[in-house]
Parts: structure tokens; C-alpha cells; sequence
């Protein structure tokens, strides 16, 4: 059965840091240099398109995760009912 001890998912925990590095640079960026201040708006921009470009494929995940764990919990519950009824026909 599909593991819920980290819901949020590779993606989402990638996506966390490198917004959190961002912040960190927004907050520092009056000390830039001039050069240091196009470089930093080029990857801004290339941050929205990651952002941008990650939400299908978040959703994708999430669905496909769904979907997945309602199939185990399926065969987890049919497999579970059968040993049920195998144990109480031996009783």
C-alpha cells in the first residue's frame, strides 16, 4: 500500500525549497549588484515557469496518486475479506 508519511510528494518538497531560497534573495536583493540583479530576475522568471509549468503536473500526480491508493485499499479490502471468510469457514 502507497506510503503516507510524506503527502506532499518529492515535487512539492522541491518546489517548497526553491521558493524559500527565492524569498530569501527577494529579501536581500537591494544589496545586488548590478550584474547580480539581472541574473536574479532571470531566474525569477524562470521560477514562474517552473511554478507555472509544475501545476499539471501536480494535479496529474495527485490524481494518479489517488487513483493508486484506491486500488490498494480495493485489493487490500478484498484480500482481507477473503481471509476473513477462509478463517471463519475453518472455525
Amino acid at each position: 500500500m502507497a506510503s503516507k508519511k510524506n503527502d506532499k510528494g518529492i515535487l512539492e518538497n522541491e518546489l517548497e525549497k526553491l521558493e524559500q531560497l527565492r524569498d530569501e534573495l527577494r529579501l536581500q536583493a537591494h544589496l545586488f549588484k548590478a550584474d547580480m540583479k539581472k541574473e536574479y530576475e532571470s531566474l525569477e522568471k524562470q521560477y514562474q515557469k517552473v511554478k507555472r509549468d509544475a501545476n499539471p503536473v501536480r494535479r496529474a500526480v495527485k490524481e494518479t496518486a489517488d487513483e493508486v491508493s484506491e486500488a490498494t485499499r480495493l485489493l487490500f479490502d478484498t484480500v482481507l475479506d477473503g481471509m476473513k471468510r477462509l478463517r471463519k469457514s475453518l472455525k
